[in-house]
């Protein structure tokens, strides 16, 4: 297995780690509404596994980095919840919102130390998709938990 193909490798296991972290919580809710979004943050990281797995070879890559990617900042200073049968939305939120963050701080340190030009470009990408992913997250929660303060 080359160096590409074991990073590729990397990229999935830990997005099967995000797919299986949001499918366990499923079933630690109490709230149909809760487990219906823990359903969607699942698929979603299922999705970026899909992504990861179409890309067979190098060549195929077709990435593009973008900057402009908004960050709220909301869940940078919040204090992740421990997992337990009685979270709330709120602290469902902050979870997600973490998990997120660490995966994109973790894909830019990993895109940042590479020295192939298409491995860095990958860990871009997958850094800007969990940014992405940490907007949509912060933009729900400055809408559904924050604005009620």
């Amino acid at each position: 297995m080359n160096e590409f193909n074991k990073i590729i490798e990397f990229a999935i296991s830990k997005e099967q780690e995000a797919v299986d972290f949001y499918h366990d919580l499923q079933n630690v809710v109490k709230h149909d509404s809760t487990k219906e979004i823990l359903k969607d943050f699942e698929l979603m990281e299922h999705g970026h596994i899909e992504i990861l797995k179409s890309f067979k070879t190098e060549e195929v890559m077709d990435l593009h980095h973008n900057p402009n990617i908004k960050n709220l900042k909301l869940s940078d200073p919040m204090v992740e919840p421990l997992p337990s049968t009685s979270l709330t939305f709120q602290e469902v939120m902050i979870m997600a919102m973490k998990r997120e963050d660490g995966a994109a701080e973790l894909y830019q340190t990993l895109s940042n130390e590479a020295e192939n030009a298409n491995v860095k470009k990958l860990f871009q990408q997958l850094a800007d998709e969990e940014m992405k992913h940490k907007f949509q997250l912060e933009s729900m929660y400055e809408k559904e938990v924050y604005y009620e303060y």
